[in-house]
């Protein structure tokens, strides 16, 4: 009877230590790493308020991040732009060409006489219009749809900086108005181009001229996309949008 009794107290007492080892130990486990996040957190803290301060009183933190790709993804824009616009320029001129004869330049005849040019200053004079060579109109038509493809995936992927003001978001929505208008005369042109029989290595008259106002009209979106351009990067660089007009 005494053995079985003191074999039941050692279990116990045996179980009891048991217990009070594994209880110090969770204890000793969850305390340390506690006090390792805080020391991490508190230098992410110092980081942080670090970074803060060294980017400017303008722009803060990750608005400053996305003020740079902006400014990057206007200066795509505005070379596509020009790209552009040259293009359309080049149609309007070859469906606007006009023939030219040489009539008479300036005579100097002496004695500080001199007998002026007939027609413009330099002897020559425009007689009547030319018709507008198809392979010159698909060429510069082919080029103002590419730069016209580069200008639209160069616009969509602007960002504009969380926390902007609403004009902003405005000016972007102009130009995504002002790329459509391009993109549907630049169709147009192309639909009146290829108006014309294969066969054939000129454009008529009629269509000449409608492939013409459609080309200035590009020419004019892209001014007034240049303007909202300016407008949108002298908000973040003030002094840089000033120089360059």
């Amino acid at each position: 009877m005494f053995n079985k009794l003191a074999k039941i107290a050692f279990l116990t007492l045996l179980a009891a230590s048991f217990l009070q080892h594994a209880f110090c130990d969770e204890a000793a486990s969850g305390t340390e790493p506690a006090s390792e996040n805080a020391v991490e957190n508190k230098g992410t803290d110092s980081d942080a308020q670090s970074e803060n301060k060294s980017s400017g009183t303008v722009l803060q933190g990750g608005v400053r991040g996305s003020a740079v790709r902006l400014e990057e993804g206007l200066g795509m824009v505005e070379v596509s732009a020009k790209v552009l616009q040259g293009s359309a320029l080049e149609i309007a001129k070859e469906v606007t060409r006009k023939e030219t004869a040489v009539v008479r330049g300036p005579n100097y005849i002496g004695n500080g006489i001199v007998i002026p040019a007939i027609g413009n200053p330099n002897g020559t004079m425009q007689l009547g219009e030319m018709p507008a060579r198809r392979d010159k109109v698909d060429r510069f038509i082919a080029n103002a749809e590419d730069a016209v493809k580069a200008l639209r995936s160069q616009i969509d992927g602007l960002i504009i900086p969380e926390g902007s003001p609403q004009e902003l978001h405005n000016i972007w929505t102009g130009m995504q108005s002002t790329m459509k208008a391009a993109e549907t005369n630049i169709g147009s042109m192309r639909e009146l181009a290829n108006q014309t029989p294969a066969n054939k290595e000129e454009i008529n008259r009629k269509d000449a001229k409608q492939i013409g106002r459609a080309a200035l009209k590009v020419y004019d979106s892209m001014t007034a996309l240049d303007k909202m351009r300016t407008q949108i990067l002298s908000y973040f660089e003030p002094n840089k949008a000033k120089s360059k007009d």
